[in-house]
């Protein structure tokens, strides 16, 4: 994941990698050349040792580079790392937050289902008590036309029982009227 496989340790931070070390032999090396040819030229001596000095300078600039560097590749790292560990935990966390809800939402398609099928078997038995019902109407409703045949015959009867009745009366009283006299006593 970083960029650099050259990691320093913690006690060797500020220590200089070794690139520096070959450019500060390099600087020697020149030193001793030029007090060599220090006695030659004065002028030229301090000119050197300027040039030594900003040489010196732009090494330690470059060694502090070098380690910020490292530094923020390591930090880089780090917060990749970071957040590669962030994104699988909220991965994770989806995924059981999508498993719960898989499952609750199976439980609440489980509930529909057994409450369409109490929908369905209520409008079954809705249907045979309404068929059962109209039977009943139909059986009630010829029972009464008999009923009001029957009430209707017996009071016919009734009528003509009494008529009859009546008419024995009358028959029986007209032979009483028509009968002799005499002979009743």
């Amino acid at each position: 994941m970083c960029f650099s496989s050259y990691k320093r340790a913690a006690e060797t931070d500020l220590t200089p990698t070794k690139p520096s070390k070959k450019m500060r032999v390099a600087l020697e090396s020149a030193e001793r050349r030029s007090n060599r040819n220090a006695l030659n030229i004065d002028s030229s001596a301090a000119e050197e040792r300027t040039m030594k000095d900003l040489a010196y300078a732009l090494l330690e600039a470059l060694e502090r580079m070098e380690y910020n560097a490292e530094n923020m590749e390591e930090e880089m790292c780090r917060n990749r790392e970071e957040v590669d560990e962030i994104r699988a935990r909220h991965l994770d966390e989806m995924d059981e937050m999508r498993i719960v809800h898989d499952a609750a939402l199976q439980q609440h398609q489980d509930y529909i289902d057994e409450l369409e099928e109490d929908v369905r078997y209520k409008q079954a038995m809705i249907d045979f008590l309404t068929e059962d019902v109209e039977r009943l109407e139909e059986d009630t409703d010829r029972q009464r036309k008999d009923i009001d045949r029957f009430i209707k015959e017996s009071h016919q009867e009734d009528i003509a029982r009494r008529e009859s009745v009546s008419a024995l009366k009358d028959t029986i009283i007209a032979l009483f009227d028509n009968a002799n006299p005499d002979a009743l006593n």
